[in-house]
């Protein structure tokens, strides 16, 4: 879309779309960084490879490490507040894009309009499902 094409719309409309792009690039950051600190925990080879496809094909490579990440190895420490904080973040956006790419018309507005409030439900049901599984595989 051209720079332009913009230019007549309210101020409204701008902001929004301006905040929502600086989320969207702020969130595909976190998940590269996200797989970037597992990676590096559990002892990958390649940590700053991950985060670099991550960041680049942010809807789907996520998904691939998580299915791959138990096969590099145990983490060296435990995951703390922060790890699971950014872990339920980068899970719950994935899962809200794909889902908004599979339930929302292919416009942009609608499927703003699904991950708005659908984000406001997946992270904290991500964290809280982080948080109770960890809490299950620790040995009592």
């Amino acid at each position: 879309m051209p720079v332009d094409a913009l230019a007549g719309a309210p101020v409204k409309i701008q902001l929004f779309i301006g905040v929502w792009v600086v989320l969207i690039l702020g969130l595909i950051l976190a998940a590269g960084y996200w797989v970037y600190r597992d990676a590096a925990l559990r002892g990958s080879t390649n940590p700053l490879g991950w985060a670099i496809a991550s960041v680049v094909g942010f809807q789907f490579v996520p998904i691939i490490y998580l299915y791959y990440r138990e096969r590099i190895g145990p983490r060296s420490e435990p995951p703390s507040r922060f790890d699971r904080t950014l872990n339920a973040t980068v899970v719950g956006i994935v899962v809200v894009f794909i889902v908004g790419a599979l339930v929302t018309p292919p416009d942009p507005f609608s499927q703003v309009a699904f991950a708005t409030p659908a984000v406001l439900v997946a992270i904290p049901a991500a964290y809280a499902y982080a948080t109770y599984r960890d809490r299950n595989a620790s040995p009592s």
